[in-house]
């Protein structure tokens, strides 16, 4: 019984560390930074992305950026915290300035639009990468993959592959 008991919990824990459109914390030297994309991703389509930070100590000047490489356009913000100033700005990346302190988390969110694929099969993969840059030039960076079909609507992860 206790078997059982054990394989319901590792088997939950395993599905919740799966789970599609979020990244796990990628820490550095006392910086540490993740993203996700809400599901449901359609190309063409504004998509919700949050950045987590959260230092281990206070930080003045801490870049914090989303990139959509090439090909993603980084569209409107929806949520800076108050202590975050924007310091760049284009049609694939923006980059904004925060004095952190200790053990609080940060969080950004803002829109993000996926093309449309340019065959009519297979799947596409598609990166959006968050960073934060320490004055000292520590970077942390991460990213999340999306899975687009050849019609621009997301694929789960594991039927990507």
């Amino acid at each position: 019984m206790k078997f059982i008991r054990f394989f319901a919990i590792f088997f939950l824990a395993l599905l919740a560390a799966c789970s599609p459109g979020e990244t796990e914390a990628q820490c550095k030297k006392g910086i540490c930074v993740s993203i996700k994309v809400e599901t449901g991703v359609q190309a063409l389509e504004p998509v919700l992305f949050t950045i987590v930070v959260k230092t281990e100590k206070d930080v003045v000047g801490l870049g914090v950026s989303v990139s959509g490489g090439s090909i993603i356009t980084i569209g409107d913000t929806e949520k800076i915290p108050a202590e975050a100033q924007l310091v760049f700005q284009d049609k694939r990346s923006r980059t904004w300035k925060i004095t952190t302190k200790s053990g609080v988390e940060y969080r950004i969110s803002g829109y993000a639009m996926f093309p449309k694929p340019t065959v009519s099969y297979g799947i596409f993969s598609y990166s959006l990468y968050a960073y934060a840059t320490h004055p000292d030039s520590t970077v942390v960076r991460t990213s999340i993959n999306i899975y687009l079909d050849s019609s621009g609507k997301q694929v789960e992860d594991g039927n990507a592959k």
